[in-house]
């Protein structure tokens, strides 16, 4: 791709930047941001009724964090429903490290034995204090 970019972020700059600098928004376009969604992506079919969901309950639509939490909560739920007690912690944390495909919002998600999420990540480019599409990368 020949990529030489200057500035690459994580996911959350543009969503704090609106919160509290509105005016000053701008100052971040062609910022590179990694971040696990994109609305140029087709959602799976947990993430098209998640955001169903979320969109008859919110008017806001500037951050993926709540993404992020319907993908967290739906995880632990199917956690703690495949132990045989759902409150018992150690039960829930080695079902956790041992999440294997799950479906979320953009994909697949896996846990691994330590505890680090598996799933593709996806470069956006924020221009006019919207996040646009380049590339996923697994």
């Amino acid at each position: 791709m020949d990529w030489a970019p200057e500035v690459m972020t994580g996911d959350g700059l543009l969503t704090n930047a609106l919160a509290q600098y509105p005016e000053d928004v701008h100052y971040l376009d062609e910022f590179l941001a990694l971040d696990p969604f994109s609305h140029a992506i087709e959602k799976t079919p947990y993430g098209k009724k998640a955001t169903k969901v979320f969109r008859a309950l919110f008017e806001t639509r500037n951050s993926t964090y709540p993404a992020t939490g319907f993908e967290g909560m739906a995880i632990l739920i199917t956690a703690m429903n495949r132990c045989h007690n759902p409150a018992e912690s150690e039960c829930i944390n080695a079902s956790l490290h041992n999440t294997v495909d799950f479906e979320g919002i953009m994909g697949r998600i896996s846990i691994s034995p330590n505890g680090k999420a598996l799933r593709p990540l996806i470069i956006n480019r924020i221009q006019g204090n919207k996040l646009e599409f380049v590339v996923k990368v697994y």
